[in-house]
């Protein structure tokens, strides 16, 4: 934005009480009144030999901190010379193209921008941004998921600087395809509305919408009238066996106390850190659960067998299945720490 200086009604006229050459850098006026206070913009003369004066400061009837030339040329000046604060063709272009400037900042908020980059490192091409200004908002439409990573915003290639969640120093959960509202605190970028929550579809009644940590919009799955208990696991529960050959698919276990729930589970989730899900059923009462893959019927596997489908297609089977460990099927290269949802 060009500065834009202020104008007095009637534009008044004082003049120069001594000559000057085309270097002085501060003039003395009959009257300084005449003109505006500091910063401004004044002209000495009245034709086209004019000269425009940018000044500084004023000092009882001094200019001072005076700039020749701003516009037409510096040159020696007479006492006696006129100077007033006429409308001038700087006035004029700064005010068309801070004009023109705004204009096109609206038009960047108006636009959702499409966001280009990666989910973690996202850059963003906004014609009318020059730097990074304060309060500062925009939308854009995240190109890939983060997976709740550490997460960059760059505008035009001024640098790179931190997303985060409101008033925190916590990455978002951004998915591939949603529009994101945020805005610029001087030093980070925040989300201007984040969904919370640690609520998962199995929580919540079959067909309600809800949001979380994780994405909005959430479909619902509980059957009214079921119990539902989250547990923690960290990877230092695990174990595993791999089965039928596969490099990508191993059958993992982990022993985690099933106590003090109240309910006999049916069913169990388990989500790994990832946010993969593996579907549980089948229960052995008094020992466990038996995890299962989402392929998995219980109303035409029998319990103790888990089948599994490979990349390739091809099918590998674990018979005699310990039912003390819950039991489910993940792919090697994913996290292990995760919950796991008990449903009644």
């Amino acid at each position: 934005m060009q500065d834009m200086y202020e104008a007095i009604p009637n534009s008044p006229v004082t003049t120069i009480t001594q000559d000057i050459t085309d270097t002085v850098t501060t003039i003395t006026l009959a009257d300084a009144s005449k003109l505006p206070n500091a910063p401004n913009i004044a002209t000495i003369g009245n034709d086209e030999q004019a000269e425009t004066i940018k000044y500084t400061g004023k000092d009882g009837n001094n200019l001072t901190g005076v700039t020749r030339g701003f516009e037409g040329t510096a040159r020696a000046w007479g006492a006696g010379t006129i100077i007033s604060r006429n409308m001038t063709a700087y006035d004029n272009n700064a005010f068309k193209g801070n004009i023109e400037e705004v204009s096109a900042g609206l038009a960047d908020i108006a636009n959702v921008i499409v966001a280009s980059g990666t989910g973690t490192t996202i850059t963003l091409s906004m014609p009318s941004v020059t730097a990074y200004t304060d309060n500062m908002k925009l939308t854009f439409i995240s190109s890939a998921d983060n997976s709740g990573s550490a997460t960059t915003i760059d505008i035009n290639s001024l640098g790179a600087k931190n997303l985060y969640k409101p008033n925190t120093t916590t990455a978002p959960n951004l998915k591939s395809g949603k529009p994101y509202t945020v805005w610029y605190n001087g030093t980070h970028f925040f989300l201007q509305a984040s969904a919370e929550g640690d609520a998962l579809a199995e929580h919540v009644l079959a067909g309600k919408i809800f949001s979380n940590d994780d994405d909005t919009g959430i479909v619902g799955t509980l059957i009214q009238g079921r119990k539902v208990a989250t547990l923690a696991f960290p990877s230092s529960v695990m174990s595993q066996n791999s089965f039928g050959g596969s490099t990508n698919v191993e059958l993992r276990y982990f022993n985690v106390p099933i106590t003090g729930i109240g309910f006999k589970p049916s069913m169990a989730i388990v989500r790994q850190s990832n946010g993969s899900v593996s579907i549980a059923g089948g229960v052995d009462e008094g020992a466990g659960i038996i995890g299962l893959s989402s392929a998995f019927d219980p109303s035409t596997s029998a319990i103790g067998t888990i089948s599994y489908y490979n990349n390739d297609n091809t099918m590998f089977n674990s018979d005699g299945v310990n039912a003390s460990k819950i039991w489910y099927a993940r792919n090697k290269s994913y996290a292990d720490a995760g919950i796991i949802t008990l449903i009644e």
